[in-house]
């Protein structure tokens, strides 16, 4: 075996990639010469917001692009620098950042950050995403309300494309139709708003759980098993 250290939140993009190619065995990735990389030529949305969990940002985003993927980070506006959340620190003073490539669609003034300027060439449409990742984090609670999430989220379901839900990122499907008549997973504090929530939603206490276009996962710990999910049912297979 081997071991993998890092000194500080701000160093978890290079931890991860490090991680990646160490446990590419124990997910059998080990694929030979000419295998197809299986998202080649898929554009995944990761919608992020100050406070996201950043191992929930880094960990989709780098498999993605392992995988021959674009992945395309969005937030309230384009190019904005977003301080993600530590494991060790929420509110995201202290994790590391990204920086957003496009805008979310038809902004609604959400807080002080939103204006209507926001509203420009570079928000991202349904037609260029292949699928949409929603880390949790407590940025869930800041960014559930935007106008143009909620509108893309709606469009992503109704054309059928993957949503990914991870921990509390399913907080951000219940102000959608997205929920209704599914099963779910979701961080295991959310349990009891799932099952008493007024909408047509089932509660399912496992690590992952597919119900059609939706992937729920239960945190971070299930990373590895969402991704073998995705990839068997979005990525493109051996001949």
């Amino acid at each position: 075996g081997c071991i993998i250290t890092a000194m500080f939140p701000r160093d978890l993009p290079a931890f991860f990639q490090m991680i990646l190619a160490a446990v590419s065995e124990t997910e059998h990735r080990s694929l030979p010469a000419g295998y197809p990389e299986r998202l080649a030529e898929q554009r995944w949305g990761i919608v992020v917001d100050d406070a996201s969990d950043s191992v929930q940002v880094h960990y989709p985003r780098l498999r993605i692009l392992e995988e021959g993927g674009k992945s395309v980070i969005l937030g309230r506006q384009a190019g904005a620098n977003i301080r993600l959340s530590s494991p060790e620190w929420e509110w995201g003073e202290f994790g590391s950042s990204i920086q957003t490539d496009r805008g979310l669609p038809n902004p609604g003034v959400v807080s002080s950050r939103d204006t209507e300027a926001d509203l420009n060439s570079l928000a991202v449409t349904a037609d260029e995403l292949d699928g949409l990742m929603l880390p949790g984090g407590l940025a869930t609670w800041m960014i559930r309300g935007h106008s143009g999430l909620r509108g893309l989220i709606e469009e992503m379901n109704e054309r059928g494309k993957p949503l990914c839900a991870i921990g509390r990122g399913a907080k951000l499907l219940f102000m959608t139709s997205a929920l209704e008549g599914r099963t779910i997973t979701c961080a295991p504090h959310m349990k009891d708003d799932i099952i008493h929530a007024t909408l047509p939603v089932e509660y399912s206490d496992l690590p992952v759980k597919r119900d059609g276009n939706l992937l729920t996962c239960q945190g971070s710990e299930y990373l590895p098993e969402m991704m073998q999910l995705l990839l068997a049912a979005y990525g493109k297979q051996g001949r």
